[in-house]
């Protein structure tokens, strides 16, 4: 839009004596709907001053202006056309399954992580290889006493963008993604601290599927976390904040009594993750006693925690 009207009013007096009912269809055009906000912006555009008036300062500016427009227009064309040949490309590719499957990677991100991963296996050895390349993991700098940790600043750039978004976005996607996010937040990390851990964490993972040629599963990989005792969230008893470990039942059970099944299994995860989008609209809606309703939600949900700490492990 700024291209439209930058082209259909270059200046600043072209502009300010452009009939309203004009450009009230052009921001209609681009998707503005809002009258509030097209009044606004109507109303800014006839409350402004300029800077100056003097031609030798307007002038060559007005070309500049006109010319960028018309690049930036070309380029927003160009980069439609690679979207349309990468919606269309990246369905054929072989590993375009490991990537899809990934939780919220959909038609951004999938090809985004499949270029950076690429198809040759032998020229990555390790998960650590990556994780050193997309600059997540730290470097540890030691001197006698003294020992920093830093971020990696060398690194390929776009392999850690990638990456570091991917992770961001899989928060709202993924049951143990959140967990995780959650666990580093207790531990009073920033937010992009918190992500890269994720990235890290993510890395391993997508490097293992992309090894075998396996897609994603996240009730395998919650099975898997089950089996290593690995932490997926945090409760609080007593004013005191502990760890939860989702850990196998060694009690003898009754024969009569197999557990939930693993219908029932996936039901009670898909449930756990509607119930934790309460808590985020149950403290929007109702912000007075937003911590009342957050307790009461986090209870239900502490309760759902009990009941799969001791799912079968179903391969």
């Amino acid at each position: 839009m700024a291209c439209t009207l930058l082209q259909a009013y270059p200046s600043f007096d072209a502009l300010k004596h452009a009939d309203s009912d004009t450009l009230r269809q052009c921001y209609l055009s681009h998707g503005r709907w809002k009258p509030a906000v097209i009044a606004h912006r109507l109303q800014v555009i006839r409350d402004a001053e300029p800077l100056t008036t003097d031609a030798a300062i307007i002038q060559p500016a007005v070309l500049d202006a006109t010319m960028l427009a018309e690049l930036l227009g070309t380029v927003s064309d160009h980069i439609a056309a690679c979207d349309r040949a990468l919606a269309a490309w990246f369905p054929t590719h072989p590993d375009a399954a490991i990537f899809t499957s990934l939780p919220g990677a959909g038609g951004v991100f999938a090809p985004r992580l499949l270029a950076a991963f690429g198809a040759n296996r032998t020229r990555i050895d390790s998960a650590a290889q990556v994780q050193n390349t997309a600059g997540i993991s730290p470097v540890t700098a030691a001197s006698g006493t003294m020992r920093v940790v830093h971020w990696r600043p060398a690194c390929s750039k776009f392999l850690r963008q990638s990456v570091q978004e991917y992770a961001n976005d899989s928060i709202r996607h993924s049951i143990w993604a959140r967990a995780y996010d959650q666990r580093q937040r207790e531990r009073d990390k920033e937010h992009q601290a918190a992500v890269r851990a994720l990235a890290f964490q993510w890395i391993r993972v997508i490097f293992a599927c992309w090894q075998v040629h396996q897609p994603y599963d996240e009730l395998r990989y919650l099975r898997s976390r089950q089996q290593r005792h690995a932490s997926l969230c945090v409760k609080e008893r007593s004013g005191v904040r502990e760890t939860l470990t989702p850990s196998v039942n060694h009690e003898k059970q009754e024969d009569d009594d197999d557990g939930p099944s693993p219908c029932s299994q996936t039901c009670i995860f898909f449930l756990t993750v509607h119930l934790r989008g309460l808590v985020s609209a149950a403290c929007c809606a109702l912000a007075p006693c937003a911590l009342q309703w957050r307790r009461i939600i986090q209870s239900w949900l502490r309760e759902i925690h009990q009941e799969t700490r001791h799912l079968p492990v179903n391969e």
